[in-house]
């Protein structure tokens, strides 16, 4: 993640963000499940995006949420809103951006705040800004949202409103909803869910309101996640609605993705990749690093700010390539293979002892 101020000035200051002490563990076996950070409720009226004069690095300064905040190797950009946070957090495959007021003590309830993926989905035949969305993508776009919006509010929201929109000329399809009482779904697991419609809460009046929103554009698939208490929604999805005004969506700023000679056969593989615990890159000069992921219980300093997590170790090395086989030796002389398959866009790695991991590609 970056955070800058968004200007033309060849002055401006660009910090690349690294965040939560980076990441991977080979355990897609792990039944570990992450979920969003939701932030706690607070009446802020203010819906001004406050564009500052400096930038600051989160790895050594705990001043967050400034101006211009990029996202997924430079494909997201947006304005924060004065006085909110905004940091990345890694959940199960996948790294979120969260942009809220404040982290909440119980990563696992409803809150208050926005949250974005950029999930990476090439689409099958490229397209320009502002052409509108054929058929196929409309009919991509429904698939999708049911699935990602059931597993974001686990199988407890209900539409109330579906529109189709445009996000920075890229098209889009929002569905605004209504959430149960939490504690309802913190106590029903995700199978039970599925035989549990939202009219069978106990309450019937919502406890939370948001939006769901997935982007097409030619790089990936950009899912949008915003909720706040009923009790203060009207205000807070103005706030919601002028972080969206704000986005930019472009193509991600990667590395090359064909290796050097010795290291060719591992092309199709390279960039990074993300497991349960931990991400996994893969340069094409031959590097490669292992980084695990950072705790995810975040702290305040005494200005309310949030303290960045003192950064865990990250083991670096270097690899060879020959066919599906990856042959690792570490800085430290320990030697690790791996036999590699992609699989619809997941890369599956086997080590030497047959155990395999699951890995989702990521833009950073």
């Amino acid at each position: 993640m970056t955070i800058r101020n968004r200007t033309t000035s060849p002055r401006t200051a660009i910090v690349r963000v690294l965040l939560a002490g980076m990441l991977l563990v080979w355990a897609a076996s792990s039944t570990f499940a992450q979920n969003p950070p939701w932030l706690a409720p607070e009446d802020v009226d203010s819906t001004t995006l406050q564009r500052l004069p400096h930038a600051h690095s989160v790895a050594s300064d705990s001043e967050w949420g400034l101006d211009v905040v990029s996202h997924a190797a430079g494909g997201v950009e947006l304005l924060a809103p004065s006085g909110w946070q905004s940091y990345e957090t890694p959940i199960a495959r996948s790294v979120r951006l969260v942009v809220a007021r404040q982290p909440m003590e119980n990563p696992h309830t409803a809150g208050d705040g926005l949250w974005l993926v950029y999930h990476v989905a090439p689409a099958a035949e490229m397209f320009e800004k502002n052409t509108g969305a054929t058929p196929a993508i409309q009919q991509e776009l429904a698939e999708q949202m049911e699935r990602l919006m059931a597993l974001a509010t686990n199988h407890f929201a209900t539409t109330t409103r579906s529109s189709h929109l445009f996000i920075d000329g890229w098209p889009a399809l929002r569905h605004d909803f209504e959430l149960a009482d939490p504690a309802d779904s913190e106590n029903t697991s995700p199978a039970d869910s599925e035989n549990t419609s939202p009219a069978d809460s106990v309450n019937t009046a919502p406890f939370w309101n948001g939006f769901h929103c997935l982007t097409r554009t030619p790089w990936g698939l950009v899912e949008i996640h915003a909720v706040a208490p009923a009790s203060i929604y009207t205000q807070r999805e103005k706030q919601f609605q002028a972080i969206l005004d704000s986005l930019l969506l472009g193509q991600p700023h990667l590395p090359p993705h064909r290796a050097d000679p010795p290291y060719r056969d591992a092309s199709p593989v390279l960039g990074s990749w993300k497991s349960y615990r931990s991400r996994l890159r893969l340069y094409h000069d031959g590097g490669v690093e292992l980084a695990y992921d950072a705790p995810r219980d975040l702290t305040l300093d005494q200005r309310g700010k949030i303290s960045p997590p003192a950064a865990l170790p990250r083991l670096r090395g270097r690899y060879t390539a020959r066919g599906d086989l990856l042959r690792i030796t570490w800085r430290d002389g320990s030697l690790l293979n791996y036999r590699w398959k992609l699989n619809d866009g997941q890369l599956l790695l086997t080590d030497h002892t047959g155990r395999n991991s699951l890995l989702n590609p990521i833009y950073e």
